[in-house]
């Protein structure tokens, strides 16, 4: 190759036409030849189109859906491996693997991260991620009908829809939806949590692209462990029958519910429904966002 001839002439402080008869490099300088070779190969023609499997470009450029710059700390976006997620599976397994997605950036109560969570052409580059990622859906943290939230959950949604049989998602009601009711004094904790749930199941487990299990819509509760609440009766004021999955704040904690359409799990990590992956876009669990 004539760029290593070169780069073996400059090194040696021979001519280009007398490397052929001059004595064999120490092994040491042959390795940094070859070294500074590719990275000048990459420099060179990392943009252009030379039949190399990849470039340099390529291989350091952002390539997930966060903003290039978190605002706030000036932080950069990075170049994330695009090998599928459901890859690392055990080879057979069709074992489904769900993001926890946190969709309350774009408000003033958090961190500036480049982007809003409400935005359709964030949420359409986030899907885009997330499907190129070997991810099935997204669990969304939700903090009722009147938060930003939930206009965040609404965008997310009809992207989702593009995706029918391919991408899923489903809502998680956070406990600090319950905070200003708690605060308040004579206010009906049980009956606001069969209000917030009704509102899922019209507004969104109605979707084609909604999470199920059995036939039966999956509603996430995180958290609500640190209230005084009567499931039996939330259970009997809802109609569909739908699975409620409880995500405990605390791994130590625990639920009870005298019902077969609700599971338990304490520690958050893995669901009945399929496996639940934290993305760099939950600062609760850094990790696909910043996805």
């Amino acid at each position: 190759m004539w760029l290593r001839k070169v780069l073996i002439a400059i090194l040696a402080s021979e001519p280009v036409a007398a490397t052929a008869s001059r004595k064999r490099l120490p092994a040491i300088l042959e390795t940094a030849v070859a070294a500074v070779t590719l990275l000048l190969t990459l420099v060179l023609f990392g943009t252009t189109s030379m039949g190399q499997v990849t470039t340099y470009t390529a291989l350091t450029a952002n390539n997930t859906s966060a903003a290039l710059a978190i605002q706030t700390t000036g932080a950069s976006s990075q170049n994330v491996s695009k090998i599928s997620i459901a890859s690392q599976l055990p080879s057979g397994s069709t074992t489904p693997i769900y993001a926890h997605l946190m969709v309350w950036f774009g408000t003033s109560t958090h961190q500036d991260v480049g982007y809003s969570s409400a935005d359709a052409t964030q949420a359409q580059k986030q899907v885009t991620d997330m499907l190129s990622r070997g991810i099935s859906g997204v669990i969304i943290n939700w903090h009722g009908a009147s938060d930003f939230t939930d206009q965040a959950a609404l965008v997310m949604m009809a992207e989702v829809n593009n995706y029918p049989g391919r991408f899923q998602f489903s809502i998680e009601e956070d406990a600090q939806t319950l905070a200003s009711c708690a605060a308040t004094t004579g206010c009906d904790l049980t009956a606001k949590v069969v209000s917030d749930l009704t509102y899922v199941q019209n507004k969104y487990t109605g979707a084609a692209t909604y999470m199920n299990y059995q036939g039966n819509p999956i509603i996430f509760l995180y958290g609500m462990e640190a209230y005084n609440l009567n499931w039996i009766q939330i259970r009997a004021s809802l109609t569909g029958n739908p699975v409620l999955i409880f995500r405990s704040a605390s791994t130590s904690s625990s639920t009870q519910v005298a019902d077969n359409s609700t599971r338990q799990h304490s520690s958050g990590r893995a669901f009945e429904a399929g496996v639940l992956a934290d993305t760099p876009n939950t600062p609760r669990k850094r990790g696909l966002q910043h996805a």
